[in-house]
């Protein structure tokens, strides 16, 4: 007698050996992760964790006479720490340099070997002989002044005729002309009316002048009519008189004099092309209201008042865009200025090619300005729909939608083609999301102890933190390199102290969902993987729609290469996993073994 042939069933394997971004919606795709910790893309596509970070330990270089460090910058002179009253040079404190109280948007900005301060205005001049720092405000007040014509170096003029070329004039009169720059005086030959020389005007006050150096541009402000309030051109210096550059209507007495050398109001500040560029929203020196942008004389950011009709002026633009400005950056030769809702665009290279415009389109996000970096030759920064990139072209998101919504406190840099910005979320938790350019990964790393600014030095990146100043270096490898240390200040060997270990954890989005036979089910999942020294590594399973969760396997040796093994799981049509751990750990994949309900299967 013969029986019918069975037919086999053939084992159904799903699998993963591909991991990737951390997704913020509620559609998880296969590999990826509905939420993660402390994993990193180094190791793409394999799941794998990141270095250990490490902290420097010694008081001395984080103490800064117990305040807040506000902005941070790697300079050729040293590491220059902004606090929020003083400024430290590779641990120095530079005397002269006062700040003006913590100020969520300070900048340190290099121009050359020098650093500019914004918006306190400090100018720091690092030279062989040493540092030095000045105010770039300076205010002179007196209560009256006498204005003359003269000559570069002070030799008192007596023109005969000013402005118009006259009907009749004698051999041997003057004339005084200007182009709204600058004076000329003329002389008459008996049949023509040639150039001597360029003309000028002193301004003599009762008292001493300090302070004031040649070739500066001053602001002037007085009572009377003979003299326009605005920016001079100082010349020469004297005691008791400036030699100033510009335009006197006619000689005589002024009061209530003002004579100023000023920078002005500054919402974010950045060096472009050996000039200092800034904007403004709101008032100015003068109590006017402005939307503003402006750049300093060129190789001069001290000088902002300098219109002599030459390539290295200043400059000045009024823009017709609303809304408060959110950031500045540039990109390629490019200078961009951001509102919520749009960038500001600056082309050329000197001031009578500068040209503006106005680019609808995702700006920086208010109070976000210190989650802007340029990467690449790109701009990475936080608007208000997401993380969002600035090629030069157009801004596009890099994040879903809505997914950093609500985020605060953003704090940004770049190492090794990644985007690293800190964040707090509205629930107020901490972290530090990280964006691989390479493989367009997002993951998430923990931030416990507040990242408040980040800097790089000698191609490292570090944290610095809220709590007591604490600095960490990201990545620990680099320690027991060259000396066995990393230097914040000149070649002082203050040794980070490198984390015991890295607490890690993943959970996935719901797998093996594209399973549609009503009587077919997953019954077993094989992992490969690799375990350190000290390391552990547990996974946790949470079958259909079950609230519970269950530990489905644990691991705590070293493994000898890649550990494989299979793990029975409860019969389920689909399910989610959770892996949690520490120490070094490599998931090269995992496998659904799935079969038909009844299905007699012999599973390794």
């Amino acid at each position: 007698m013969f029986f019918p042939k069975l037919k086999a069933y053939r084992e159904k394997i799903f699998s993963v050996n591909k991991f990737g971004s951390l997704i913020f919606g509620e559609s998880v795709p296969d590999g990826c992760f509905a939420d993660c910790q402390n994993l990193t893309g180094d190791k793409y596509p394999l799941m794998s964790v990141r270095d250990k970070r490490a902290e420097y330990k010694s008081s001395y270089p984080l103490s800064f006479d117990g305040e807040s460090v506000s902005a941070v910058l790697d300079t050729p002179s040293g590491l220059l720490v902004c606090t929020e009253t003083a400024v430290f040079l590779d641990g120095v404190k530079i005397e002269g340099a006062v700040l003006s109280g913590y100020s969520p948007a300070r900048q340190a900005i290099l121009m050359g070997r020098n650093i500019f301060i914004s918006p306190d205005g400090v100018y720091i001049k690092c030279t062989d002989e040493g540092v030095t720092a000045s105010l770039c405000n300076f205010t002179h007040r007196a209560p009256s002044g006498t204005l003359t014509y003269c000559t570069e170096d002070g030799t008192d003029v007596f023109p005969v005729f000013f402005g118009d070329i006259p009907s009749s004039a004698s051999p041997g009169d003057t004339l005084v002309i200007s182009d709204g720059y600058k004076m000329e005086l003329l002389g008459y030959t008996g049949e023509k009316w040639t150039k001597q020389y360029d003309l000028y005007f002193r301004i003599a006050l009762p008292d001493e002048f300090t302070g004031i150096s040649e070739g500066e541009a001053v602001h002037i402000k007085s009572r009377g009519t003979i003299l326009s309030d605005g920016y001079y051109t100082v010349k020469t210096v004297f005691s008791d008189s400036l030699v100033l550059g510009g335009n006197l209507k006619a000689e005589g007495e002024i009061t209530d004099v003002t004579i100023s050398r000023r920078i002005p109001p500054m919402d974010f500040a950045l060096e472009h092309n050996n000039r200092l560029w800034a904007c403004r929203y709101g008032e100015n020196n003068e109590g006017e209201f402005v939307n503003e942008i402006y750049a300093s004389k060129l190789g001069d950011p001290t000088e902002w008042g300098s219109f002599q009709g030459i390539s290295t002026d200043s400059y000045t633009v009024t823009l017709g865009c609303p809304g408060e400005f959110t950031g500045a950056g540039k990109v390629g030769n490019e200078i961009v200025f951001f509102k919520e809702d749009c960038l500001i665009r600056v082309l050329g290279s000197t001031p009578s090619d500068f040209t503006v415009y106005t680019v609808p389109g995702r700006g920086i996000e208010k109070g976000q300005s210190k989650s802007l970096v340029n990467l690449g030759e790109r701009l990475f920064y936080k608007s208000a729909e997401g993380i969002t990139v600035y090629d030069g072209t157009l801004p596009f998101l890099i994040s879903e939608r809505d997914a950093f919504t609500g985020f605060s406190e953003s704090v940004a840099e770049s190492s090794g083609g990644k985007y690293i910005i800190a964040m707090t979320s509205p629930r107020g938790e901490r972290a530090v999301y990280v964006y691989d350019t390479v493989n367009g990964l997002w993951l998430r790393e923990d931030d416990r102890f507040h990242t408040i600014c980040m800097f790089r030095k000698d191609g490292n990146l570090f944290h610095v933190c809220r709590d007591n100043n604490r600095v960490f270096v990201r990545d620990s490898s680099k320690i027991t390199e060259g000396n066995g240390f990393l230097p914040l200040f000149g070649e002082v060997a203050f040794i980070p102290e490198e984390e015991k270990e890295v607490l890690w954890e993943a959970r996935t989005g719901k797998l093996c969902r594209n399973i549609t036979s009503y009587n077919k089910r997953v019954r077993a999942l094989r992992f490969s993987l690799t375990l350190g020294e000290d390391a552990h590594f547990k996974v946790f399973i949470k079958p259909d729609s079950s609230a519970e969760e269950r530990e489905l396997f644990h691991l705590d040796k070293k493994t000898d290469g890649i550990f494989s093994c299979t793990v029975r799981v409860p019969e389920c049509k689909f399910f989610t996993l959770r892996f949690k751990g520490k120490g070094d750990f490599t998931l090269h994949g995992f496998e659904a073994v799935t079969g038909f309900t009844g299905e007699v299967t012999d599973i390794e």
